[in-house]
């Protein structure tokens, strides 16, 4: 229990480091931002053709209501604390592999579903 709360720490300490460098931030974090808001507006198109993506800004067509995808709205912090939790626990390398598959998506989803209520209700 203590080596995997140490490596959990550890891990975390890395991550959340590596995703405030610029690097992480100009060819990672902000084109998956970008990528949130399209997939959230490609969805919501299914029942609505008059909603527009640009950036991070996901927004209807009349401009009457917008939701801009900040940073820590956009999932990255939860998968981050997902992975270090995921890599740090005592398994077999090929269930991490599944477990990061499977959490990553679903933390990633109920993102979306949660960028696309925001959307509806702020409306």
């Amino acid at each position: 229990m203590v080596r995997f709360f140490v490596a959990f720490l550890l891990l975390l300490a890395i991550l959340f480091g590596a995703e405030l460098t610029p690097w992480a931030q100009t060819y990672f974090v902000t084109p998956w931002t970008y990528w949130l808001a399209r997939l959230s507006a490609g969805i919501v198109k299914i029942f609505d053709p008059h909603v527009l993506a640009y950036g991070k800004i996901l927004q209807a067509a009349d401009g009457r209501f917008g939701v801009a995808i900040e940073a820590g709205c956009n999932g990255v912090e939860p998968t981050i604390v997902l992975v270090g939790a995921v890599l740090s626990f005592p398994a077999s390398w090929k269930r991490r592999m599944l477990g990061l598959a499977i959490g990553v998506i679903a933390v990633q989803g109920l993102n979306v579903v949660r960028v696309i209520t925001l959307f509806y209700l702020g409306q």
